[in-house]
């Protein structure tokens, strides 16, 4: 019997991050400040060591 490889992760999260770049103002709250927002993740080894997500990288 062949099985399934993939795994699925999901966590959840409520609050607001808010970093302003030209005077480096960051902000956490506990408070949502904003409608809808995501972020994804994806894990792989860098088997060349150029920081980037090749084809080649599994992961």
């Amino acid at each position: 019997m062949t099985g399934n490889r993939n795994t699925t992760t999901v966590e959840s999260a409520r609050g607001s991050f808010v970093h302003e770049g030209k005077t480096g103002y960051t902000a956490f709250s506990n408070r949502s400040q904003v409608g809808t927002g995501g972020l994804l993740v994806y894990a792989f080894l860098d088997v060349n060591g150029n920081n980037r997500r090749d084809a080649g990288n599994r992961g």
